[in-house]
């Protein structure tokens, strides 16, 4: 987030950051492209790692743009065993309530197809403010805000673009004060 964007103000908390996992980056390598993210670094993303301390020590996720397809697809995720017993997971056993206990920020994702398929899916409370800015341009951002505006009550405006952050992440509180 840059200080220079006037549509990012101190009350809004972007919580936007790209992580490629593992697997994806050596499809990118593969194909050449040694770059995706035009010089800024990302880190690596384990599954059977970062899945296993994220249910030992409680660690919360925020998955980028409302979560891609997964309120679209969160239904048929549960069918994956019956399709084929080698995708059964021992853990957890409540998938749907396991992907609504994650977070979604709305970077690139705030518009009425999008939030009202994340917001069917999860409370508001685990929704959080998010742009691709400086990726795209202000004018994204200032889409964002308008869509967040546009679906949500004031108070679950608010809380999307600061409550649920500074819960989140206690130490947030300071900064908007």
């Amino acid at each position: 987030m840059r200080a220079t964007c006037p549509a990012l103000t101190p009350y809004r908390i972007d919580f936007h950051r790209h992580v490629i996992p593992g697997v994806y980056l050596e499809a990118l390598d593969q194909a050449g492209v040694r770059d995706p993210l035009h010089g800024v670094a990302y880190p690596r993303w384990d599954a059977d790692t970062d899945l296993g301390l994220m249910d030992r020590y409680g660690i919360r996720v925020i998955l980028n743009h409302a979560g891609g397809t997964v309120p679209y697809l969160a239904k048929r995720f549960t069918y994956a065993a019956t399709i084929n017993p080698k995708l059964a997971l021992p853990e957890p056993r409540d998938l749907l309530g396991s992907l609504r206990h994650l977070y979604y920020e709305t970077a690139m994702s705030a518009n009425p197809y999008t939030l009202a398929a994340l917001a069917a899916f999860v409370s508001t409370g685990h929704i959080l403010f998010g742009t691709d800015y400086p990726f795209l341009p202000e004018s994204e951002t200032a889409d964002t805000i308008a869509g967040i505006g546009e679906l949500f009550d004031d108070d679950s405006v608010a809380d999307i673009e600061q409550n649920n952050a500074a819960a989140l992440v206690p130490r947030l509180a300071a900064i908007r004060a």
